[in-house]
Parts: C-alpha cells; sequence; structure tokens
C-alpha cells in the first residue's frame, strides 16, 4: 500500500461511518469491484422522476446557470443546490462556498469518472456522496456527458 493510501485511511477512518461506507464503495468501484445497488426512498423516487422529466423535456439549464464543467444539471437540480446553500449562507458565508466548491469538485470527478458514483435501483442512475459534507448527488451518464438528476442532504433518506 502507498503512504498516500495509508494516509487517505487514516484519515477517513475518523469520519463517520456512513461516510467511511460512501467512501469505500467509491473505492471499491474504481477497482472494478460491484457494489449492491442503493434503494431509492419514495422521496428521492420521486425527485428523480421530476428531474428525469424536465431532461426528457430538454429543459436544462443554460451554460450561464450551471458550472462550467462537462455536465448537465436540470433546472431542479439548480434550484435543489440554491436551497441548500442559501440555507448555510444563512448561517455562514463562508461554508456556503466551501460546500459549494466541494459540490463542484465531487460533480467535476464525475466527468471524468462516470462510473464512480454507486449504482442505485434506478438502472444506470448512480449517487456519490459529497463527503465530508452530508450531500448526496444523483446522476446519470451517457454518451453525451452526466446529466445531474438530484442534490440532497442525506439526513433526509429515512434510516
Amino acid at each position: 500500500m502507498t503512504r498516500l493510501l495509508e494516509q487517505a485511511i487514516e484519515t477517513v477512518s475518523a469520519l463517520p461511518d456512513d461516510v467511511q461506507d460512501d467512501l469505500a464503495r467509491i473505492l471499491l468501484q474504481f477497482a472494478g469491484v460491484e457494489q449492491p445497488p442503493y434503494i431509492l426512498t419514495p422521496e428521492e423516487e420521486a425527485e428523480i422522476d421530476a428531474s428525469l422529466g424536465e431532461a426528457e423535456r430538454g429543459e436544462f439549464a443554460t451554460d450561464e446557470e450551471a458550472w462550467p464543467v462537462k455536465v448537465r444539471f436540470t433546472r431542479r437540480v439548480l434550484r435543489q443546490m440554491a436551497e441548500i446553500l442559501d440555507y448555510i449562507e444563512a448561517q455562514s458565508p463562508q461554508g456556503a462556498e466551501t460546500v459549494k466548491r466541494r459540490l463542484q469538485a465531487v460533480i467535476g470527478l464525475l466527468a471524468d469518472h462516470p462510473d464512480a458514483g454507486r449504482i442505485t435501483n434506478r438502472g444506470n442512475l448512480r449517487r456519490v456522496a459529497a463527503s465530508p459534507y452530508p450531500y448526496v448527488i444523483f446522476y446519470r451518464s451517457d454518451a453525451t456527458g452526466i446529466v445531474i438528476h438530484g442534490v440532497r442532504h442525506a439526513a433526509r433518506r429515512p434510516l
């Protein structure tokens, strides 16, 4: 094992168990080990269905509305992210900027590694955590790139 991987494992071991599990799944996925699908909650299903409808109708955010990475966002996703960041900004403007940068970084990685996220029970819909923050990103990849279909706080998922 490389020194960098040892450092990463040591650092990750201090994170909450659910975050550790998400990161472990990502590593296993990169190593070619398939993981069981994540089962979407009814609320997640409804949000994804609405976003998929927007995508099917061609209702994508403009380049000016979205971040400059090789992905497309539905308008619903931009509203979700704005709500998340506005909520955080009311408590901590610096915190909102930090979370925004982390979401951008994870989404940027997806553009280069579209299979990094955990497959869900919705076919090629994947889910990736924006660790160490408690947000998850739902997305699909195809020949034209990545489409982000949902961003939500992980605590919204029932236990």
